[in-house]
């Protein structure tokens, strides 16, 4: 159903923005992440 509402809505739809939002911040996350961890670096 979130799936159907986001494909199906206007850009200006919260929810969409709110995932687009959640997705930007855990990919920052990420690479923050990788960038400190060396481990991940070598594990990528």
């Amino acid at each position: 159903m979130i799936v159907q509402r986001l494909t199906n809505s206007f850009p200006a739809d919260r929810l969409s923005k709110a995932f687009t939002n959640l997705g930007r911040i855990l990919k920052t996350q990420h690479n923050l992440r990788y960038l400190t961890d060396a481990n991940l670096m070598q594990m990528v």
